[in-house]
């Protein structure tokens, strides 16, 4: 494959603002392409998957659901119109000391608000943002450059026998001056059948056994229960991570309650909003176990001194 120059993909203030028809760009002959700003359109979802069995959608602002079939999804359940209408989404969240919490997906909610605010540019103005994807992979580019940040983030189900999806995200400082980041994953975990979404999902949310890996946090629910009855579950949910080096995250937030708080929503959680000093207190260690909750595979990265120019990537 001819390799091609990165800066091809650059993000261009002008093609903001052009019509989604004129914002799509193929590269190569592979079926790679770019879109210009690609969070303005509510219906765009792409696949990911393998021979294995894994079966993944996901958006702009990574939204979609994570599955083997119809009675084992990682992630909640959700139709087209659930992809802008849910809280619910893989998301990625940076503590800027100084500034405060930022979604590296743009799916917060001072993000959302700003979306049709702005009056000197296109919406999100603050941020630029770029989507490439090409043959079952996708990568989403997110510029802050009034925090001097940014996230490049690259999903993809391997072409293996391993029933996964991986995630990379990239942090990088744009700014001039040294960043204190304090990353955390959020990606609930549904851990159940599609057919509980409506019935029974408190019931089920019941039989969960939610433990905390050193790597990550693991679901096993002791009963499956939907419109079939009862049945004793085999099946064993996941999210797991690691910094570019192999450390293990520093803890995790392994229950949707524990990770928005009280008043608290998925779109502006109180342990990601908090400073790390204050929502430290309530992480959980390794080695756990919590029962009867919706898991939330939460999962806090230690604070990092990032100079400028400088990438920190995380895997999850």
């Amino acid at each position: 494959m001819k390799k091609r120059d990165r800066s091809e993909l650059a993000i261009d203030d002008e093609t903001m603002n052009t019509p989604n028809q004129n914002r799509w760009h193929f590269v190569g002959t592979t079926g790679t392409f770019t879109l210009q700003h690609p969070q303005t359109t509510n219906y765009l979802y792409f696949p990911l998957c393998n021979q294995a069995g894994m079966l993944s959608s996901i958006t702009p602002l990574l939204h979609g659901d994570i599955k083997t079939g119809q009675h084992t999804f990682v992630t909640p359940p959700v139709s087209a119109e659930d992809l802008h209408n849910t809280r619910s989404a893989r998301n990625f969240w940076v503590f800027v000391e100084g500034a405060g919490a930022w979604s590296a997906t743009g799916t917060s909610a001072p993000q959302i608000a700003r979306r049709f605010t702005s009056t000197d540019g296109p919406p999100d103005a603050a941020e630029q943002v770029i989507l490439e994807a090409g043959l079952l992979w996708h990568r989403v580019r997110r510029e802050n450059r009034s925090l001097g940040i940014r996230a490049e983030i690259t999903n993809f189900v391997p072409t293996s026998d391993d029933l996964v999806e991986l995630m990379r995200v990239d942090l990088t400082n744009i700014s001039h001056e040294t960043l204190s980041l304090t990353p955390t994953a959020a990606i609930p975990l549904y851990a159940r059948s599609a057919s509980t979404i409506r019935d029974y999902r408190h019931i089920t949310s019941l039989f969960h056994q939610i433990h905390t890996h050193p790597f990550g946090v693991l679901v096993r629910p002791t009963l499956l229960f939907d419109t079939r009855g009862y049945q004793m579950n085999q099946m064993t949910y996941g999210v797991l991570g690691t910094e570019a080096d192999g450390m293990p995250p520093v803890g995790f937030f392994p229950t949707v309650e524990a990770f928005i708080g009280e008043g608290g929503c998925l779109d502006w959680p109180e342990m990601a909003v908090l400073p790390p000093e204050s929502s430290a207190p309530h992480l959980t260690m390794a080695g756990e176990m919590v029962g009867g909750c919706e898991a939330m595979g939460a999962l806090r990265f230690q604070k990092a001194q990032v100079p400028p120019g400088k990438p920190f990537p995380i895997s999850s």
